[in-house]
């Protein structure tokens, strides 16, 4: 994502981005649409990434992946395979 639109997304939800626990990346994880500053400032401890498997676009990217790993988080790849399906329960007390 490029840098003005990142700033912008920043700016428009502020410290509700620390409130964000689950993120799906941009354009499949992509490489060319990462912005490391961006997935530091929002608070998520896990991203998804859509991808398929079959594709020569090789989705996502390793630099989003290493970002995301070096932040200490977790990345699942989910494809059009059955078994790659994640699923989020909320529980509101």
């Amino acid at each position: 994502m490029p840098q003005s639109r990142s700033l912008a997304l920043q700016n428009h939800y502020g410290l509700l981005l620390n409130e964000v626990s689950t993120l799906t990346l941009p354009h499949h994880g992509s490489d060319h649409n990462h912005n490391p500053n961006l997935l530091e400032t929002i608070g998520a401890d896990f991203f998804v990434a859509s991808a398929d498997r079959y594709s020569n676009w090789r989705h996502p990217g390793t630099g989003v992946v290493q970002t995301v790993a070096s932040m200490g988080r977790f990345v699942a790849v989910v494809t059009s395979d059955e078994q790659s399906r994640v699923e989020e329960t909320v529980e509101i007390r």
